[in-house]
């Protein structure tokens, strides 16, 4: 039972050992009733990611994501002090002769305008027309987040380039909401909404671990309900649940953060440590 287990969880890309939901996975290994809910439940999971992302192709052929920004820049609009310490942390990168390096996790935004030379941009799907408008300074690599081939993929893809991601822009709420968690979903799949975000941490960890020492993430909540019940009980922004999430998470993977309240927050600016 353990090995088919672990197997499903390995298609994940997941770490039965890394965190307190697969502690408790592991435990509930032992009651072998529990066990085969657990798998049945990660299969269904998975099996959805699949169709959701099949859907999210076949009704929008031409672009996916709704909320796409041309120019990272756009990113900043209500965070102007974030914009400006982004800036010259770059700023100083070019001053030293360096190449600066730009990503966009589930956005095609060029990150020029900020300072970069270059940005790879990972999205679910380009349409032929963005393509054929393509500056030469952003690199577009289609692909699936919850996918982990095509996520290794692409980190593969900066690894070849040779030089670290300076920032990384990972504001997924447009691209995600195929997958959030409404319409009843965390009652056919109770862990779902764990699971899910489980993943995104281990894509977000994966891109920590390619970027340049001090180097900078911007960062949103994944789904538009995420924080909906602190914010019915009056309880601010920083101090939500997600917001300890993400505290806790970036202490984890050797980031500091700041976090920024405002409409469609909780936002978070995470910056990776020097040593």
């Amino acid at each position: 039972m353990v090995g088919r287990f672990d197997f499903v969880l390995k298609k994940l890309n997941i770490d039965p050992k890394e965190t307190r939901l697969f502690k408790k996975i592991n435990t509930m290994k032992k009651q072998q009733n529990a066990s085969v809910s657990s798998l049945g439940e990660i299969r269904k999971i998975l099996e959805f990611y699949k169709n959701a992302t099949k859907e999210a192709l076949l009704s929008n052929r031409n672009d996916f994501y709704r909320v796409d920004r041309r120019d990272a820049s756009g990113y900043f609009g209500i965070m102007p002090k974030w914009k400006q310490k982004i800036g010259e942390y770059l700023f100083q990168i070019r001053n030293l002769k360096q190449k600066v390096v730009h990503i966009d996790i589930c956005g095609r935004a060029c990150g020029r305008s900020l300072g970069a030379d270059k940005s790879y941009c990972f999205s679910l799907l380009t349409s032929d027309f963005s393509k054929r408008l393509l500056p030469n300074s952003k690199i577009l690599i289609d692909g699936d987040l919850f996918n982990p081939v095509d996520f290794s993929g692409f980190l593969k893809i900066i690894k070849k380039g040779r030089v670290a991601p300076a920032f990384v822009s990972f504001m997924p709420m447009a691209g995600l909401q195929s997958y959030g968690f409404s319409n009843g979903r965390d009652k056919v799949f109770p862990n779902y909404e764990k699971i899910t975000y489980h993943v995104l941490a281990k894509r977000l960890k994966s891109i920590v671990q390619v970027l340049r020492p001090g180097g900078y993430v911007l960062l949103e909540r994944p789904f538009q309900c995420v924080g909906l019940g602190d914010f019915l009980l009056g309880i601010p922004q920083e101090k939500s649940e997600f917001a300890l999430l993400v505290k806790a998470f970036a202490r984890k993977i050797k980031c500091s953060v700041e976090i920024h309240s405002d409409i469609g927050g909780p936002y978070f600016l995470l910056r990776k440590w020097l040593k």
